[in-house]
This record gives structure tokens, sequence and C-alpha cells, in this order.
């Protein structure tokens, strides 16, 4: 029994031995974000945005692998089952991190057991847009029309379970009005009608709908944050219209496998700090409607993430959101 135990803590040492060295040494080729939503759509710009400052960081040839399907619940997942060597990452977000472990009927990983949180990188707030000829253009005016009118709001979202069908939930709660939630498969055809009328308002990410307002299509009626944005700085937050509690950002961060090793989280969380530095990420940033997170730690990010689960999760499961 005794060389039994011998063996196995020499072997446990010897191993201990190897990752610290395999730290010390990394990265020596190719690190890989998975994006785990398509090429072209807002999660996959933060992604791109920051393999390429990232690269410079670490001095090693950064990509991104677009893994979409399932809500990003696919590409997660094969993260989750990666070899922790510190060349697979994730880019985590809210939709597969916060939302979908409430919801999904059989969820192959567990957001915070599976993985370990690197750091916390952006934040996108929802911007709460109206149609143009609605003829509402702030928050006080869309409650006091939605109150004197039960049900004749309606709000679109990118899909059941998506954060802006969250969002319109959590405005129906804090704000107490009655209106309609219109899903759709995707921003796209949800920005389409409301620009057509058929729809009255909508929570959406910056990059989509930005341009819109710029060209004056659609009215911001606030931004759901208690921060305002540089490209739309002449939009109130809805911490300053009155309604703190209605706010939804969506969120971006860096996550490994269970198991990679400390001092490769610790370099890349280092690295990642250093490469959110460079001023060419906070311009491109900014003008998607996108702050950077500069501060943190790799267990700052993993609070926030269980805090993020509880919230959104649970506001996903009272309100009886459907995974799309």
């Amino acid at each position: 029994m005794r060389t039994l135990a011998f063996l196995a803590a020499l072997i446990a040492a010897v191993a201990a031995q190897a990752k610290a060295v395999q730290a010390q040494d990394y990265p020596v080729r190719t690190i890989k974000i998975v994006v785990p939503y398509p090429a072209g759509g807002p999660t996959d710009l933060v992604g791109r945005t920051i393999a390429d400052v990232l690269t410079k960081a670490v001095k090693q040839t950064v990509v991104v692998e677009n893994k979409s399907g399932a809500g990003g619940t696919i590409g997660s997942d094969s993260v989750a089952k990666a070899a922790p060597d510190g060349y697979t990452l994730l880019l985590g977000l809210m939709g597969p991190m916060s939302i979908a472990p409430k919801i999904a009927t059989r969820l192959p990983y567990d957001p915070l057991n599976d993985f370990v949180p690197v750091r916390l990188v952006a934040i996108m707030p929802e911007v709460l847009v109206a149609r143009a000829s609605l003829g509402l253009r702030s928050l006080k005016e869309v409650v006091d029309y939605g109150k004197a009118n039960p049900g004749k709001l309606s709000i679109a979202s990118a899909g059941n379970g998506s954060l802006p069908h969250l969002a319109a939930e959590l405005l129906k709660r804090e704000t107490g009005i009655d209106a309609l939630h219109v899903p759709y498969r995707g921003a796209a055809p949800a920005v389409n009608d409301l620009l057509g009328g058929q729809v009255d308002l909508m929570f959406g990410d910056g990059p989509v709908v930005i341009p819109q307002i710029v060209g004056k299509l659609l009215v911001p009626v606030v931004l759901a944050s208690d921060k305002r944005l540089p490209v739309l700085s002449d939009v109130p937050t809805s911490a300053e219209a009155g309604f703190p509690s209605v706010r939804s950002e969506n969120w971006y961060g860096v996550l490994a496998p269970k198991g990679t090793p400390r001092p490769i989280i610790d370099a890349l969380d280092k690295a990642i700090a250093s490469a959110l530095a460079d001023p060419k990420i906070d311009e491109i940033f900014s003008k998607q409607g996108v702050y950077i997170v500069k501060d943190g730690t790799p267990e700052s990010f993993g609070k926030f993430l269980a805090a993020q689960l509880g919230h959104w999760g649970n506001l996903a499961k009272d309100v009886g959101a459907k995974m799309d």
C-alpha cells in the first residue's frame, strides 16, 4: 500500500512539474478563440477585434473559429470539452452562459463548473428603439402610452430566450406596462419589420441598431444602462430616465476549459489586459456601442458569471422563455 501511495504521489508530482513547464513556455503556437455565433454579427466583431490585438500581446497568432448553433451552446460545449492547455478559448457571452443554462432542456455543460474564467472584456448595452412613425421618443412617453393603452404596444426581439426578449420582459415588469412580445428568428428580420411598421419597439445591440439611428430610420428611446455611450451621447440611460432597474447589457469575456493551469490563466489575463489598453480597440468598440472593461481579475469575472446566471437565468425561467 505504501508503494502504491508513493507511486501515486510521484506521478502527481511529475504531472504537476510538466504542467508548470508547459505554462512557463506558453504560448508556443496558435491560440484559437471559439466564437459560438456566425461570422459577421456583433459577437464575431468582438471576437475578431480581441484576436487581432491579442496576437500582438502574446506574439503568437490568435485566430477565431466560428462554431454556431443551438443559441451558442454548441460552440461553448466544444470548448468545455477541449484540452485544458490554453490553446482553445471561448468568447463567452450572455446567451449560452447566463440564459441557456436555465431554460435549455439538456445543456451538455455547466457554465460555472466546466470553464475557468479568464477575464471580462466588454459590455454592450441594449438600446430600446422605436419605429419613427410611433411618435414616442422617451422612456417616459413609452411607459405613459403603454399604461394608457394596455396591450397595444408590440416589442420585437431576436428570438425567444434572447437578451432582447428578456430586456423587453424586464421593461414590462419594472414599468408595469402591458406590451406584446413578438419573437423573430434573428435581429435582422426583427429590424426589417420594425422599419416596415409591423412592430413598435425593439431592444437591440449597438451594431444592429446604431446605423438605423444614425440614418434617422429608428428613434433611440433609451440606453438600458447606467453609463452613456459616446456614439449615442444624446441618448439618456435608463437610470437617467428614472428606471435604473431597466438595465440590460450583453457581456463578453474569455474563458478556458476546466483544468487549465493557473499560470496559463494568469498569463492570458495579463495579455488580455495589455491588449485592451491598445487605443485601436477603444476606437473600434466605441463606434459599435461597446465599452471595454479595463479592471478585473479571473476571480471577479467568476463572481460576475454567477451573478449574471442568477439574474438573467432566473428571469428567463420566470417568464417561461424557451430556446428557439
